[in-house]
C-alpha cells in the first residue's frame, strides 16, 4: 500500500489466531459504538439544555432546566460541568479508538458491520464528523450561551480545554501518517487556536440575552442592562423594571401590565403590540420608541419622554395621559393618533 494512505496495510492472518482476533476486534467494536451513541446521545441533551431562554442569567434563584430528567441546576455550574463532562466521553472513546487502530486491519467481512469498521470514504466521513467535528460543535453551544455575561470566563475556559483535547486528538491520530511539514502546520494552527479562544471570547462571542417568550412575571430587574435584548411575547406582568437600561429592546407583544418602568431607558425600544395597561411609566425614556398598536389603558405618562415616539394605533391612550408627559426641548412630537394632541409640557434637561 502507498506511503500516506489513511488505510492501515491488510496482513494475511493464521486460521489459529482469525478466530481470537476477530472475538477482540467484536468487543472493542461494540465498547467504540457505545461510547459513540453515548457521545451523540449527551451532545443532544447538551444542545437542548442550551437552546432554552436565558432567563437564569437574571433572575436570582431561578436554574436551567435539564430535559428528560426535569431537574433545575445552576447555570454556570452546567457550563462548567457540561463542557467537562463531553471531554471524559471524548477521551474515553479515542482510547477504544486507538486500541481499534493498533489492532490492525481484519477483512472487513470479519468486522463488526458499525459505521467506523467500513472502509468507503463516506462512512470513513461521517465517523470522523462525529469522533471530531461534533465535539467543537457542542462546545461552541456551550461558548454561545457562556459569553452572554462576562463573569463566565471560566465555562468559557472549560470550553477551550475540551476545544483543545479534541485538536490535540486529532493531531495524536495523524501522527503516523504525516510527514513533519503536515505537522508543524498542525502544531501552529493549534496554537493560533489556543490564542484565538482563549484570549478573544469577551470579543467575538458577546451577545445579547435571548428572552423571547420568557416568564419574569414580578422579576427584580432593577437598573438591569437589556439593552438591544428579544423580550417579545415575553411576561414581565408586574416586573420591578425602575432604572433598568431598555435601550433598543425588542419587546413586541409583551406582558409589560402593571410593570414598574420608572425612570427607565426605552429609547429606540420596539414595543409594537405590548401590553403596557396599568404600567408606571413616569420619567422613562420613549425617545423614538415603537408603541404603535399598545395597550396604554391607565398608563401613568408622568413626565415621560415621548419626543419622536411612534404611538399610530395605540389603544386606550387619552389626552389627559399625553397632558402628563413631555417632550424633550427641541425634540419632534411624538405621532399620535386622529384626534390626540401632543403634550405641550417640556421636559427638565439633566
Amino acid at each position: 500500500m502507498k506511503q500516506g494512505s489513511e488505510q492501515p496495510t491488510e496482513t494475511v492472518i493464521p486460521d489459529d489466531q482469525r478466530a481470537a482476533l476477530k472475538e477482540r476486534h467484536k468487543n472493542i467494536s461494540l465498547t467504540v459504538r457505545r461510547s459513540m451513541l453515548l457521545l451523540l446521545a449527551y451532545s443532544t441533551f447538551c444542545v437542548v439544555t442550551v437552546a432554552q431562554t436565558d432567563e437564569p442569567f437574571i433572575l436570582s434563584g431561578v436554574g436551567i432546566t435539564l430535559p428528560i430528567v426535569n431537574v433545575s441546576v445552576n447555570p454556570n455550574a452546567f457550563l462548567i460541568a457540561g463542557p467537562l463532562g463531553l471531554l471524559a466521553i471524548a477521551i474515553y472513546l479515542h482510547i477504544f479508538l486507538e486500541k481499534l487502530h493498533r489492532m490492525g486491519s481484519l477483512p472487513e467481512e470479519d468486522r463488526m458491520p458499525f459505521l467506523f469498521n467500513f472502509d468507503d470514504g463516506f462512512s470513513r466521513a461521517l465517523s470522523w464528523l462525529i469522533f471530531y467535528g461534533m465535539p467543537p460543535a457542542i462546545i461552541a453551544a456551550f461558548a454561545w450561551k457562556a459569553a452572554v455575561l462576562p463573569e463566565n470566563e471560566l465555562a468559557l475556559d472549560a470550553a477551550v480545554a475540551v476545544t483543545v483535547t479534541t485538536i490535540g486528538l486529532m493531531y495524536w491520530r495523524a501522527r503516523r501518517r504525516w510527514g513533519s511539514l503536515q505537522m508543524g502546520a498542525v502544531t501552529v494552527a493549534l496554537g493560533l487556536t489556543i490564542l484565538a479562544i482563549h484570549w478573544s471570547p469577551t470579543q467575538w462571542l458577546k451577545r445579547s440575552l435571548n428572552l423571547e417568550r420568557a416568564q419574569l412575571s414580578e422579576a427584580y430587574l432593577l437598573n438591569a442592562d437589556l439593552r438591544g435584548v428579544d423580550l417579545h411575547f415575553a411576561n414581565l406582568r408586574a416586573a420591578n423594571l425602575r432604572a433598568a437600561d431598555l435601550r433598543g429592546a425588542y419587546l413586541s407583544r409583551a406582558n409589560l401590565r402593571g410593570a414598574f418602568l420608572q425612570g427607565a431607558n426605552l429609547s429606540g425600544a420596539n414595543l409594537s403590540g405590548a401590553d403596557l395597561g396599568n404600567a408606571i411609566l413616569t420619567e422613562a425614556n420613549l425617545i423614538e420608541a415603537n408603541l404603535s398598536r399598545a395597550y396604554l389603558a391607565r398608563a401613568n405618562l408622568g413626565k415621560a419622554i415621548l419626543s419622536g415616539a411612534n404611538l399610530t394605533g395605540v389603544r386606550r391612550l387619552t389626552q389627559g395621559q399625553l397632558d402628563n408627559a413631555c417632550i424633550a426641548k427641541d425634540g419632534d412630537p411624538p405621532t399620535l393618533p386622529e384626534g390626540l394632541n401632543p403634550p405641550t409640557n417640556v421636559c427638565p434637561e439633566d
